[in-house]
C-alpha cells in the first residue's frame, strides 16, 4: 500500500484499463488514495505536474508498436517528461531492451541518468528500469 497520494492510470487502450482496475486498483488505493483511470495518449496528461512519473509505453523508449510513441522519448518528449516534473521529480521508463542511444538522449536533455537490470524470473532475459531524475 502507498500512502496518501493521487494516482493517475493514463493509458489509450479501454482493454488495459480495464486490466489495471482489475489487477492493481487495490494496490494503490488507500483511505488516503485517489486513482483516476483517464482513457488518453499520455501526452496529453504532460501540461500536468507530478512527482513521478512511470512511463510503461510501447516496449520501451524506441517503439514498436506505435510509430507516435517515437515522439514521447525525443528530445521534445523528453522536454516535456521534464517540465510536466516537480522540483526533485524523477521518471521511470519501463524498457524491454537496453539503449544506451536514450540514456544519451535523456542526459543530453537535462536528466541524471541511471538504469537497473530487472532479470526476468526462469528465464536469461533482463528488463530495464530507467530513472530520469530532473537536475
Amino acid at each position: 500500500r502507498f500512502p496518501a497520494a493521487e494516482v493517475s492510470v493514463v493509458e489509450k487502450s479501454a482493454e488495459v484499463i480495464q486490466w489495471y482496475k482489475k489487477y492493481f486498483r487495490q494496490r494503490f488505493s488507500t483511505h488516503d488514495s485517489q486513482v483516476t483511470f483517464i482513457r488518453e495518449d499520455v501526452r496529453s496528461e504532460l501540461v500536468n505536474k507530478f512527482d513521478i512519473i512511470v512511463l510503461d509505453v510501447d516496449n520501451g523508449p524506441e517503439p514498436i508498436s506505435c510509430g507516435s510513441n517515437k515522439w514521447l522519448y525525443s528530445s521534445q518528449g523528453l522536454g516535456q517528461i521534464s517540465e510536466a516534473l516537480l522540483p526533485a521529480g524523477f521518471c521511470l521508463v519501463w524498457s524491454g531492451f537496453e539503449s544506451d542511444e536514450f540514456m544519451k538522449r535523456a542526459s543530453v536533455n537535462g536528466f541524471q541518468v541511471s538504469k537497473n537490470a530487472v532479470p526476468i524470473p526462469k528465464t536469461e532475459h533482463m528488463h530495464w528500469i530507467y530513472t530520469l531524475a530532473t537536475t
